[in-house]
């Protein structure tokens, strides 16, 4: 399957500084589809957050989503860089794998929340696996092999790199 973008396979790569494009050049599914994603999946949080917890339940969605955001796509972009390496995969350009990772993440948490507002949350969590998969396989454009391979070793990286974070920091604050 070929690159929407044009991109050759190889590796998530920085934008290079001297490249422009005018914005008409790049699909929909480069960034503007993927913000859309994202603002759903924001409002979709907040907005059932507010409506289980209240007041509560939307600051402590606003702080989860921050950590989230602030945790969770760093060490998934990471995870994405040794994925890319290891399997010769093409995530795009840096700016726009960011905000397509972003949009996934957030988007695919509203709808597992959405399955524990309901009380399915067996339900909600297939439904945002299953919404991973294809999102993660059409914004970036990788076959049903790709796809499937590039999750599960990116899933286990973040896992990894997320544990040594955790170890670090509980070193750090328990001062030994």
């Amino acid at each position: 399957m070929g690159n929407r973008a044009g991109q050759k396979r190889g590796r998530l790569r920085p934008d290079p500084p001297d490249r422009f494009e005018p914005a008409w050049s790049v699909t929909a599914w480069e960034w503007q589809i993927p913000l859309a994603l994202l603002v759903v999946g924001l409002i979709a949080l907040l907005i059932g957050a507010s409506l289980v917890g209240g007041p509560r339940g939307t600051a402590g969605a606003l702080l989860d989503i921050v950590v989230y955001l602030v945790i969770y796509v760093p060490l998934t972009i990471a995870a994405m860089y040794l994925t890319a390496y290891i399997f010769g995969l093409a995530f795009g350009f840096l700016k726009t794998a960011v905000i397509k990772l972003a949009a996934i993440s957030v988007f695919t948490e509203a709808v597992d929340k959405l399955g524990d507002w309901l009380g399915h949350p067996f339900v909600g969590w297939i439904a945002a696996v299953l919404v991973t998969y294809y999102l993660f396989s059409y914004c970036f454009d990788l076959d049903f092999r790709e796809t499937v391979l590039a999750v599960i070793v990116i899933s286990i990286i973040r896992f990894c790199l997320g544990i040594g974070i955790f170890l670090l920091l509980a070193n750090l604050i328990g001062g030994g």
